[in-house]
């Protein structure tokens, strides 16, 4: 099938990191289950710390959250389940479950307030703070590239894409769905993968690394092998 309107993002999504490094919790991690299995004399009690602590590092993987901006949401996930889906798409789903995703059309402002982000929404509702940031630089820069999409959203009275175009080539009844999360597609927020031309949510493409469907130059497994 193909598609007219293909939307292209004029800007790169931010992507910020949380505070706690995850490639240093693996490193313990791998480190510790070393220990576990070439030591077979630890004794029951040096296994339950050893798992102890390894559960706790897990724990630390999946909590640790990062943050993106991309031109319709401010979307929290956890990296941990994002490259747990990378290599088992089976759990993109849970990935996609586990988000906190906050609109950009309900929120009015956003700010900085040291290493932390204040977005302050529509209607009187309380605010979204965001303390995914390491540096109080980290922050601002954040927080001003949402007040520019803000701007540029408030500048245009209609979509960059066209949605009667996208919802014309689509036959009667039939739905396009992100080929990532498997979740809905609308007609204006659909990106297309540059090498395929299949469309994603823009912030499955980013979270993911690249294209969903399987087979495509542009997806994470086929750049690792080349």
């Amino acid at each position: 099938m193909t598609r007219r309107g293909k939307k292209k993002s004029s800007d790169e999504p931010v992507l910020k990191r949380s505070g706690i490094s995850l490639l240093f919790v693996a490193a313990v991690g791998a480190y510790l289950a070393f220990i576990l299995v070439s030591q077979p004399d630890l004794g029951p009690k040096g296994t339950s710390i050893v798992l102890g602590i390894l559960a706790v590092l897990l724990g630390l993987g999946v909590a640790t959250t990062r943050t993106l901006l991309t031109s319709r949401r401010v979307v929290r996930y956890r990296p941990a389940l994002a490259s747990l889906a990378r290599l088992l798409p089976l759990f993109a789903g849970l990935e996609r479950w586990s988000r906190t995703e906050t609109e950009l059309s309900d929120v009015e402002s956003a700010r900085s307030d040291g290493p932390c982000v204040i977005l302050t929404l529509t209607e009187g509702r309380s605010p979204v703070r965001l303390y995914d940031f390491e540096e109080a630089r980290d922050a601002t820069e954040f927080s001003t590239a949402v007040q520019r999409i803000l701007g540029k959203r408030r500048g245009t009275t209609g979509v960059a894409v066209s949605a009667a175009e996208r919802e014309a080539s689509t036959p009667a009844g039939a739905t396009l769905n992100c080929p990532y999360c498997r979740g809905r597609l609308g007609p204006t927020e659909v990106h297309d993968c540059a090498s395929c031309n299949t469309g994603h949510h823009e912030e499955c493409l980013a979270i993911h690394g690249g294209c969903a469907v399987y087979g495509c130059a542009n997806s994470p497994r086929r750049r690792t092998r080349a």
